[in-house]
């Protein structure tokens, strides 16, 4: 049935009326306050996702994960407040973000360790950037502006397009040593047409990126200093609306990291509400969430796709902030209901491993 419905699917497709050039803006880029569910996996397959052109037809019905992760968007005077100064500040109006990310914690040397990491984008008439990221290093809260902006997208996205930026940061670390990063990107706009997913299919634009990544490490404790080179290819298809790629392949050392979307993560029939009077970080969760909100939190349930309410508590005390622990739930997409006074926020939760 599945192949026949792909068979059809492809024919529609194929007809003059079915597939036309799309156009990717600034409306079309993440939203604070949205949760964006994707399943990703590994593909150690020979799958060809490099081929591309106009009209073109991208048929990945056959991607299968069952592990889900998500990309969350929030206002940046959510973010820890030591990065506000630097990323919301009117007087530096090329790395003010309109939009933060919680990410995870992935450090580039074991000696250091991360926590409360964000990055910081700004979505513009001409292009969408990544200015910096914040990160707690050992324990310090520190933000990092590069000194020049990451180009993700000029708007608007035309076949043929091509450009690049150069990127960089560095940053001293105390009784450690020194590390810095450059990244040069080149993107192509190479292909446009149709996106065959195994659930969704999208009328997309679909952007190529080389990065050429240059990481430089000197460690104070042996006096020495080296330098890593590694390359990376990103495959994004944008599609209208959907705020985040519908697709994306990162290629890396012989590895293939995707992402993709599916109607499936987003068929709870429960809309978020009362965005502005509650914040969830960080989301996705591996094991503990923090909730804060304007208002006191007096009861707090978590439910899961099949309706059945999986966690709940009550509070009697007046506070703004809770911190509860969910690892104990499978990965999965979840509503979180908190209530404030009797009214009811909802935000929708990722948990993942």
């Amino acid at each position: 049935m599945k192949k026949l419905y792909i068979l059809i699917t492809i024919a529609l497709i194929s007809s003059d009326w079915a597939s036309a050039q799309i156009n990717i803006d600034k409306n079309d880029m993440p939203l604070s306050g949205q949760i964006y569910p994707k399943y990703t996996f590994i593909d150690g397959s020979a799958t060809n996702y490099a081929t591309s052109g106009a009209n073109f037809i991208w048929n990945f019905s056959n991607l299968i994960s069952t592990t889900i992760s998500g990309d969350t968007f929030v206002s940046v005077t959510s973010a820890p407040l030591v990065y506000n100064i630097s990323f919301n500040s009117p007087f530096d109006t090329l790395h003010k973000a309109t939009v933060a990310s919680p990410q995870a914690a992935n450090s580039p040397i074991a000696t250091i360790q991360m926590t409360d990491v964000y990055n910081f984008f700004k979505v513009s008439n001409s292009r969408y950037t990544q200015v910096g990221f914040g990160a707690a290093i050992n324990g310090v809260p520190m933000p990092l502006k590069y000194d020049f902006p990451d180009v993700w997208y000029n708007f608007p996205l035309i076949l043929g397009d091509v450009d690049s930026s150069v990127s960089s940061y560095s940053l001293n670390i105390p009784n450690l040593g020194f590390f810095a990063e450059t990244k040069h990107r080149h993107n192509t706009v190479d292909g446009w047409g149709t996106l065959i997913l195994p659930h969704d299919t999208f009328n997309v634009m679909r952007i190529k990126s080389d990065l050429f990544i240059s990481d430089t490490i000197f460690v104070d404790t042996f006096g020495i200093g080296y330098r890593l080179n590694r390359t990376e290819t990103e495959y994004k298809w944008l599609t209208k609306q959907k705020g985040i790629p519908v697709l994306k392949v990162v290629s890396r050392t012989g590895t293939k990291t995707v992402e993709y979307f599916d109607t499936t993560l987003y068929s709870l029939g429960i809309s978020e509400n009362n965005i502005s009077r509650l914040d969830v970080f960080p989301n996705p969760v591996q094991n503990e969430i923090f909730i804060s909100s304007t208002e006191p939190i007096n009861f707090i349930e978590i439910i899961n796709q099949n309706g059945q309410i999986v966690y709940s508590d009550k509070f009697f005390d007046l506070e703004l902030q809770k911190r509860i622990s969910i690892s104990s739930l499978s990965d999965g997409i979840y509503i979180l209901k908190c209530y404030n006074m009797g009214k009811p926020s909802i935000k929708k939760l990722v948990k993942i491993n």
